[in-house]
């Protein structure tokens, strides 16, 4: 039980970590085309130049659906809500000294079959974040 706790704590923390990069990336993308439109529907340039402009900014917006990031950062939240759910039951298991093989198996096939419906989280985000959840794990803090 220790280790899915442990285990569910890093997969909560680095899916937040990407659902942040996702939404960030989407908001920045969405605000920054249609920031460009209304400047350019604004401003005094050449009639002809209007149509270009909303196609690059339409295109610009469709690619975050045809990358599938909303679907992404929409499977991070989900899993970092799934994760936080099994640490908790997996803390309040780790108190019972009656816990049976079954609920614990039970309990760790519901956090492998959540985690494998996930995209993966990349290293690199492991590696950038490693240092920090290690000494919040190490304090344990939430």
């Amino acid at each position: 039980m220790k280790n899915l706790e442990e285990s569910s704590w890093w997969s909560k923390h680095l899916s937040k970590t990407m659902f942040t990069i996702y939404f960030v990336m989407i908001i920045a993308v969405s605000l920054l085309s249609l920031m460009a439109l209304f400047v350019s529907l604004n401003s005094k340039i050449d009639a002809a130049y209007i149509p270009k402009v909303s196609k690059i900014v339409m295109s610009s917006i469709m690619v975050l659906f045809s990358i599938g990031s909303l679907k992404l950062m929409m499977g991070y939240l989900k899993f970092h809500r799934k994760a936080e759910t099994i640490e908790t039951a997996a803390k309040l298991k780790q108190k019972h000294t009656d816990l049976s093989e079954i609920e614990a198996l039970r309990l760790w096939n519901e956090y492998h079959i959540s985690r494998a419906f996930v995209p993966l989280i990349p290293d690199k985000i492991w590696k950038l974040r490693q240092k920090r959840l290690n000494e919040l794990w190490d304090a344990g803090a939430e």
